[in-house]
């Protein structure tokens, strides 16, 4: 077998397709613990189940109510059309975001306790805090905008460090390395008030030393508002125990 046979002959750089014509792989997030991941899947499925309706049908119905409400107040046609549908997009908007209250964590205590379970078998951890985590050096736009959270798991405060076990990744911060620990909104649920739980931390690169961030917030409790209230005490705590004032 010859040489050029058994190696491939390059392919000349004008016959290679164009850059935006190669297939891109998508960077899907990778779970470390596939149970964990299962659970976290019918979390958001009884949260799915829950919204979808809501909003298919009670945007079209709040339309025509205030069309009638609008229609039986003038008596105008004209103005009915232009106002009717704008009042009921409007009104059904503002109940959608507040429902988001009560709707956003159906499912959530199931997915705690069979992620408390997970957590205890793998690392032999118990306790912590239930939350929600963001990095926003390593949040995509999806995880930010639309999902609100980076990975989800538990914080456990150790003597010496901080370590969140999630579904997606493991994170310490030594207490020797902890800057500040403040609070600052939380754009995906802002109607509610509420907050991020932000730990700002030094990093290290070999010698070169840098700051990073790792928001949390609580979701042990029932509805969002309370966990707005929970995440406040989180923060209250972990500033008492580092020593800040």
């Amino acid at each position: 077998m010859s040489a050029e046979s058994q190696e491939p002959a390059e392919t000349a750089p004008e016959a290679l397709p164009m850059v935006w014509e190669r297939p891109v792989e998508v960077a899907r997030p990778r779970y470390r613990f596939a149970a964990g991941h299962r659970a976290y899947r019918r979390h958001l499925a009884w949260v799915g189940a829950a919204l979808l309706p809501l909003v298919i049908f009670l945007v079209p119905t709040l339309e025509l109510f205030f069309l009638g409400v609008v229609w039986f107040s003038t008596r105008s046609s004209d103005l009915s059309a232009r106002l009717g549908p704008a009042l009921g997009i409007l009104i059904a908007v503002v109940i959608v975001a507040y429902a988001a209250n009560w709707f956003a964590l159906l499912g959530n205590r199931g997915f705690e306790r069979r992620l408390r379970a997970i957590l205890e078998e793998e690392t032999g951890r118990e306790g912590g805090d239930f939350v929600s985590v963001s990095v926003p050096s390593a949040t995509s736009f999806y995880q930010r905008y639309i999902e609100g959270h980076s990975d989800v798991g538990v914080l456990y405060q150790d003597e010496d460090a901080l370590v969140f076990e999630g579904l997606r990744e493991r994170l310490e911060v030594p207490r020797t390395d902890l800057l500040d620990v403040s609070l600052t909104m939380n754009w995906q649920f802002v109607q509610l008030g509420a907050r991020w739980c932000v730990i700002t931390h030094r990093t290290r690169d070999g010698e070169r030393e840098g700051r990073a961030e790792l928001r949390v917030h609580t979701r042990s409790a029932a509805t969002v508002r309370r966990n707005v209230h929970a995440t406040r005490a989180l923060a209250a705590r972990l500033r008492g125990w580092w020593g800040f004032s």
